[in-house]
């Protein structure tokens, strides 16, 4: 059968970039025909050039090139790491206007995963919620994200509510999704795994980069916000450990910073080997915990009030929530997989035969 996945392809965010991936690879094991719809939205294109721009006309210009410049080689990577998955069209689509003609190109449309379902983040694209298509018995979702708890607009929520309606295979991914889905629909629509986690260590180590470091035992710090007290914690724990200190991200200054490795341009497999040769990983990023967690490492994570809810419930359903760094680097022992490994085991089984049974049904 002829699979779609709309998602959001061509962005510079490891989470998305994997995640994309992950699902797609998951739906071809399965026997699916798996293409990434080539869509991505005027807005969220040109939102991500404008991150951080200066309101100075001078450096507002300048700072696009000056990242370009230095995320060359990341940026190719992510391009790189695309290409071992098929697009169509070839040309890729910024309006919603283009996507109506495809749906007869597809037996299942598949939105997410990711904070698809954020209209903050895709500027009110409804094309996230399939609206362009006409056959509802097409339409499906998989772990997609709303990265909020409610919309501000009630003239939205009717809107997005009718929409998820139509669906015929509906989920999301975290518990806030699920509350959020019922409120709008009266449906209690199933919780499944992030994409990223259906693929086991062993898998996701297959496509990792060579280790950076060789046999150098080192604590990796990824953030996908700024956070002194975390990055302090950081520090303190290298300095306890006798690990050297890694960074993923951040501020191009903070290249500068003594005692730390500095990666500004990491491509996805890059990433993927930094985090499987890590002694330990301290982050405040969803993704952050789920390859920590998949990769059975050590791990520390801090709340932060943009991802609060997803990283509670990820923390809270694999009983991680004593790993919090506000607890100090004094109070943590090595984490017991044993339990972790089985609720991780069930919710594959649990992802496989929900994604199986959409197939299924084509077939």
């Amino acid at each position: 059968m002829n699979i779609g996945i709309l998602s959001f392809p061509h962005s510079s965010s490891f989470g998305a970039s994997l995640q994309l991936f992950a699902l797609y690879r998951s739906l071809e094991r399965l026997g699916g025909d798996v293409e990434v719809i080539n869509y991505h939205n005027d807005h969220m294109r040109w939102e991500r050039h404008a991150e951080n721009t200066s309101k100075k006309p001078i450096t507002s210009l300048l700072q696009p090139l000056v990242r370009k410049i230095i995320h060359h080689k990341g940026y190719r990577g992510f391009s790189d790491f695309e290409r071992t998955m098929r697009f169509y069209p070839k040309r890729c689509l910024t309006h919603p206007s283009g996507l109506s003609p495809l749906q007869a190109r597809y037996d299942l449309l598949i939105c997410g995963s990711d904070q698809v379902w954020n209209t903050e983040i895709t500027n009110h694209d409804y094309s996230y919620f399939l609206d362009f298509c006409t056959d509802d018995q097409k339409k499906a979702s998989y772990a997609p994200s709303f990265g909020l708890e409610s919309f501000p607009s009630a003239t939205e929520q009717e809107k997005i509510g009718e929409l998820l309606k139509r669906f015929r295979h509906l989920c999301v991914r975290e518990q806030a999704g699920q509350a959020l889905v019922k409120s709008l629909t009266g449906i209690v629509p199933p919780i499944v795994p992030d994409p990223t986690l259906l693929l086991t260590g062993e898998e996701w180590a297959g496509e990792a980069a060579p280790p950076v470091f060789g046999d150098e035992r080192y604590l990796l710090y990824y953030t996908v916000k700024d956070s002194e007290a975390l990055y302090r914690f950081a520090r303190r724990l290298s300095a306890k450990t006798g690990c050297r200190l890694v960074r993923i991200g951040g501020n191009f200054l903070n290249r500068f910073k003594s005692n730390t490795e500095f990666f500004c341009d990491a491509t996805p497999r890059e990433w993927l080997s930094l985090f499987i040769n890590a002694q330990s990983v301290v982050t405040n990023s969803f993704h952050g915990i789920a390859f920590s967690i998949n990769l059975k490492k050590n791990f520390f994570f801090e709340y932060s009030s943009d991802t609060n809810s997803r990283l509670k419930n990820i923390v809270e359903h694999f009983h991680l929530e004593n790993r919090n760094s506000a607890l100090g680097e004094n109070s943590f022992t090595e984490i017991d997989y044993r339990q972790v490994d089985s609720i991780l085991n069930q919710d594959r089984q649990s992802a496989v035969r929900y994604l199986r049974n959409m197939i299924k049904e084509w077939i």
